[in-house]
């Protein structure tokens, strides 16, 4: 629960709360008047009992997503029920900027959760895509259509259903792969399942 985190001139108060359930979070955000609440997405059963959760609210307090690392499929009418995601591992600095970004009446998510969001909307007929850490292409070395191409693959995609899916030719998804395995030191799409 976060009512007001302090970086430089702007302060905030937050509350770290152990909850039995949503009725006491409930409780709890309407008396310390929460201007945002920040839930564990460990917490959070399904998007029903947080859309439930976000009725029973006030208008005033808005919902933010919190984990350690973004899984690695998000239920985006989850998200929809938010005004964004944040890591737990967010520096002060960063923290009030998500912070002042929501206060402000803007939305923040981490760019693998808009990806993903957009390959859904672009193609809701397919799988959703993988959400992927930005940590993972600083590691790896993989740039984000080489990540997007590996992601589907693992989905068991042929070559020509991630061209059809991303809109770039079957020689293009071919490129991304050799490069993606070259950098990966793989050989074999079965290396990729496993």
């Amino acid at each position: 629960m976060l009512t007001s985190a302090s970086c430089e001139d702007r302060v905030y108060r937050i509350d770290s709360v152990a909850a039995a359930g949503f009725d006491e979070i409930e409780h709890r955000c309407r008396a310390h008047m929460s201007r945002i609440l920040v839930l564990d997405i460990g917490l959070i059963p399904d998007a029903a009992a947080l859309q439930n959760l976000r009725r029973r609210l006030s208008a005033a307090t808005d919902l933010l997503i919190g984990w350690d690392s973004p899984p690695v499929t998000l239920d985006m009418a989850l998200v929809a029920q938010t005004c964004g995601c944040i890591e737990w591992t967010l520096s002060p600095a960063q923290l009030a900027h998500a912070l002042d970004a929501v206060i402000a009446g803007e939305l923040w998510f981490p760019r693998a959760v808009l990806q993903s969001l957009y390959l859904s909307l672009r193609h809701p007929e397919a799988p959703a895509a993988p959400l992927a850490c930005a940590a993972d292409h600083i590691t790896d070395g993989l740039t984000t259509r080489e990540t997007e191409v590996l992601a589907l693959m693992r989905h068991g995609m042929t070559n020509k259903e991630i061209a059809e899916r991303l809109e770039i030719s079957v020689n293009t998804v071919k490129k991304h792969v050799a490069h993606a395995f070259q950098k990966r030191g793989l050989h074999t799409r079965r290396q990729v399942l496993d």
